[in-house]
Parts: C-alpha cells; structure tokens; sequence
C-alpha cells in the first residue's frame, strides 16, 4: 500500500496510508488528514488513485487551491502525478511519497 510518511529526528513523526480512492489534507479536522500549521489552508490538498491501462493504482496530488500553494520535489504544483520517494511539501510539513515498501522500516 503506498503512503506518505515525514519524519523528524530519524523517527517518523506522522504517517498517511493512501487506502481510499480519494483523500483531503488540510487544517480543517474535515479533512481525511488533518496538519495542525496555521500555514496550511483549511482544505489543502488531495491525493487521488486512478488505475492506469494495465489495472494498477497511479497516485496524483492536487492543490485544492490552498492559500500557500502545494509543493512537489521543490517545484510549485497544481496537480502532479506522484512517484516513489517523491518529497511534498504541504505548509512547514515535508513528507516522503512511498509507492511500495522496499524502503520502509518495519512497523
């Protein structure tokens, strides 16, 4: 199962399990995933699974026009297809994207 995890200090501090077809991030607890950062917008982000023509998940991140924007490896995004170790920036927070486990601690 994929998932987005940040760590600080070498320990991972929160972890998403992207499990459903569809989820929010943002400020408000509305949302799937909730980030207390008064820089992140109330509705932030989503990342959604579409399959792609041989029936595998293919993972995207969109801004849900967010007042401090969505950041994906660095660069500014609106919406962006996600790719093993991505690094996504969503206010102070930066998480990890992890496709697949291989580089995961056990857990």
């Amino acid at each position: 199962m994929a998932r987005m995890i940040q760590v600080r200090n070498g320990m991972i501090a929160k972890k998403i399990e992207i499990d459903q077809p569809s989820l929010t991030i943002g400020r408000s607890r509305k949302n799937t995933v909730c980030i207390k950062d008064e820089v992140v917008s109330g509705v932030h982000a989503e990342i959604f699974v579409e399959k792609n023509e041989k029936g595998e998940n293919v993972y995207f991140i969109q801004d849900l026009q967010s007042t401090n924007g969505l950041y994906l490896n660095k660069n500014k995004i609106t919406c962006k297809q996600l790719r093993h170790k991505d690094k996504v920036r969503i206010g102070r927070s930066v998480f990890t994207f992890l496709e697949y486990d291989t580089d995961a601690k056990s857990h």
